[in-house]
């Protein structure tokens, strides 16, 4: 059964990719910014740069999660089609009703084929 909260989240994924993808352009920034500052300060000796490593390796893995996040995560139109069509070719009543529309289409071409046709005046 597909949940209201499911909707809301599918149609949302377009969102969160981008918020994903801005994320990791900022976290980008930051990351290059602390290397600088941590290179800076190792080479002048400052005791500022244990600390600025340790900010470098937590803001680039964070860059990597959003990267990750924007990369792997589906738009809207592919998660509406892996909720979507599973539940549809998983339907016995849709099945009924295709098999249905199916066989009266068929007799209907076949019909249309057999039908004399009009004489012209």
């Amino acid at each position: 059964m597909i949940s209201a909260w499911n909707v809301y989240l599918v149609m949302q994924l377009d969102s969160i990719v981008v918020a994903a993808f801005g994320m990791a352009v900022i976290l980008g920034i930051a990351a290059i910014i602390c290397t600088i500052v941590a290179a800076i300060a190792g080479a002048e000796g400052e005791p500022l740069a244990p600390r600025m490593a340790r900010a470098t390796k937590s803001v680039s893995a964070a860059f990597f999660v959003a990267v990750l996040a924007s990369a792997l995560l589906p738009s809207t139109k592919t998660a509406a089609a892996m909720i979507v069509l599973p539940a549809m070719a998983n339907n016995e009543t849709l099945k009924r009703e295709a098999d249905d529309l199916y066989g009266l289409a068929k007799q209907a071409l076949k019909e249309a084929i057999d039908a004399p046709e009009p004489v012209e005046p």
